[in-house]
């Protein structure tokens, strides 16, 4: 990979470590500052540090993803998910760069069975979904005035580096503890190591913008998840209890399904695997 300098803000996240180990292997020099060194609330300190840079690549994975949070917290989602974004989109212009920024397909509002376009308007239903829909919006203004820039969007991301909803999924079931799981919500669960792949490739792919979707292949419900982690790790399902996700009371509602539609194989960010078998090689590792 010879794509310059490649600029990984996030890169302490779950995606930022895959994202950054994966260029290293594909020989990209790479730089991935700390938050505390570039406070991403903070849009000076983010012009600061670009415009001492001056990388050809920024790759965005730093989010606010405090999905309840965020309602207490409207400003600072805003801040970090949004104006950020319009920074890094500004920045673009200004030095010619190219920007790959990762979002969520929870910026739709899907209801059961709805599998979205990547044009598919957006309609967010929280305030983090606002903030992030904002961010793209920022993008896809970027894009239409000609700038080299790119959106990915992704979903029930999981990954070695940090805990998440997998994580403790399997740790509950190979414990034999209850576990209680949504039957009725629907998404695309998707391994950080494909996505961080896929990203990788976007990065070698000079002048490709546009909107990406980097998900594991098919979809499946909370409860099919689970169900799988249990098949897959050979634990007791009889701990899992599906609800139904009216049964919950959160300070902010969730879409009920965000599938996207799936990369062509020809797609510059690749057409990631099925999401059982991303799954499976995962829960091995885990193992």
């Amino acid at each position: 990979m010879d794509s310059g300098t490649v600029l990984v803000f996030g890169g302490s996240g779950l995606l930022g470590q895959e994202l950054l180990a994966r260029m290293r292997v594909d020989g990209a020099r790479t730089l991935s500052p700390s938050s505390s060194e570039v406070p991403f609330d903070q849009p000076d300190a983010i012009r600061h540090f670009v415009a001492e840079a001056q990388p050809d690549v920024i790759v965005n994975a730093a989010a606010y993803t405090d999905v309840d949070g965020a309602e207490r917290e409207i400003s600072k989602a805003r801040q970090v998910n949004a104006i950020a974004v319009k920074t890094l989109v500004d920045l673009t212009a200004q030095y010619g760069s190219r920007l790959i920024q990762v979002s969520t397909a929870s910026v739709f509002d899907g209801h059961e069975g709805e599998v979205f376009a990547h044009d598919a308007p957006l309609n967010p239903l929280n305030s983090y979904n606002r903030s992030k829909a904002e961010g793209e919006l920022y993008c896809l203004e970027g894009i239409n005035s000609g700038l080299n820039v790119a959106v990915v969007r992704t979903y029930w991301l999981y990954g070695r580096s940090r805990g998440s909803f997998v994580d403790f999924a399997y740790r509950q079931l190979a414990q034999g503890e209850p576990l209680t799981v949504v039957a009725d919500q629907w998404g695309q669960p998707t391994n950080a190591s494909d996505l961080a792949a896929g990203i990788a490739n976007l990065v070698g792919s000079a002048g490709h913008s546009g909107v990406f979707h980097g998900v594991n292949s098919g979809a499946a419900s909370r409860l099919q998840l689970v169900e799988a982690i249990a098949d897959i790790g050979g634990f007791n399902s009889t701990c899992i209890n599906p609800v139904r996700a009216a049964d919950f009371s959160a300070p902010a509602p969730r879409p009920t399904s965000c599938v996207l539609v799936e990369e062509e194989p020809d797609s510059p960010i690749g057409q990631l695997r099925p999401w059982r078998e991303a799954l499976s090689d995962y829960l091995k590792m885990l193992n």
